[in-house]
């Protein structure tokens, strides 16, 4: 329930999703992810808490940042990812996964959000019909999202690369344009690192230097 608070929470190297949250309203803050297969954040079934202040460092095997998909039957929930500073995996040209994935009916809201390092072919999808007309009606929100792509030549170099929707509608982006920027320095927004300092793994083994 929504008197529930985790905090301070760093998950490391799991052999599937890092944070995984299915169903109910706790709130979550200070949460570092790093280098878990498959999905660093994944909410599902109607999952409608805060995720604030949060970090993702992808690993090799890392599939999406964000996996984030809507309700189960009836039941509906939107969920709010605030202030967060992702960083995808992109190591001698592997490629470095996605930013996000929207499947399933996906309600949410998302703000100031730093996102970097990724691939030519990452990208922030909507996947069905049905998430797509939530972003149409105002169910997605964006707000305050920063890329930071100058390490790419070429692919998902601009807005309108990365945000895509590919639902057999194929027209959310473009008719309601996303609270998005492409930026040249980083990081631009999104966590406050200085709440990881001296506890974590992550900021020990030197991986929060570019945060």
């Amino acid at each position: 329930g929504s008197g529930t608070d985790l905090s301070n929470i760093e998950l490391v190297g799991g052999l599937d999703n890092g944070l995984g949250v299915f169903g109910g309203t706790c709130n979550v803050s200070n949460i570092l992810v790093w280098d878990n297969d498959n999905d660093q954040y994944d909410l599902d079934q109607a999952y409608s808490g805060t995720i604030n202040n949060f970090i993702g460092i992808a690993g090799e095997n890392t599939d999406h940042m964000m996996e984030l998909d809507g309700g189960e039957g009836s039941r509906q929930g939107t969920l709010t990812l605030q202030n967060g500073s992702l960083k995808l995996y992109n190591l001698n040209g592997r490629d470095g996964g996605e930013y996000a994935d929207m499947r399933d009916g996906c309600r949410a809201h998302m703000e100031n959000i730093f996102m970097w390092n990724g691939s030519e072919s990452s990208d922030f999808e909507i996947d069905d019909d049905l998430s797509s007309d939530n972003y149409k009606n105002g169910l997605i929100t964006i707000v305050s999202h920063r890329i930071n792509v100058d390490h790419l030549l070429s692919g998902n170099i601009t807005i309108d690369d990365i945000y895509l929707d590919k639902s057999s509608n194929g027209d959310a982006f473009f008719s309601i344009p996303p609270d998005a920027t492409i930026v040249s320095t980083g990081p631009t927004g999104g966590a406050n690192k200085s709440e990881f300092l001296q506890w974590t793994w992550a900021d020990q083994a030197g991986m929060l230097a570019d945060f």
